[in-house]
């Protein structure tokens, strides 16, 4: 199987958004309250995080789709513009963060702004 570098995007963003857990907008990272059931988004970017996966198909197969299937296409996209979204609100300014660092994060923060154009 070839790795898809848009699947190895996705789990680099994911990886930003859980490391540096942005907390102020319910976009992908926030974790449902107490009862209250997971969205497939949230569903998906845990499974992300754990699975492991290095092909479109094997993402896709966990949401019951084909890589080719319309339905996942959809679904891969809305994930993604809500990736973008969310890596705008990773507030930089944190001491936590070195100068490369902020570099790094600000271009991330850069696509996501080009993506929604």
């Amino acid at each position: 199987m070839q790795r898809s570098k848009d699947l190895q995007d996705l789990k680099e963003l994911v990886y930003i958004l859980n490391r540096y857990k942005v907390r102020h907008i319910e976009v992908i990272t926030n974790s449902p309250g107490a009862g209250v059931q997971s969205s497939r988004y949230r569903k998906f970017y845990e499974a992300l995080l754990s699975e492991g996966w290095d092909s479109e198909e094997e993402a896709a197969a966990w949401l019951g789709y084909s890589a080719t299937d319309k339905q996942y296409k959809r679904f891969r996209n809305e994930f993604k513009k809500r990736l973008y979204n969310t890596t705008l609100f990773i507030d930089t300014n944190q001491p936590e963060f070195s100068d490369p660092q902020r570099a790094y994060y600000h271009c991330w923060q850069e696509v996501a702004v080009l993506k929604h154009w």
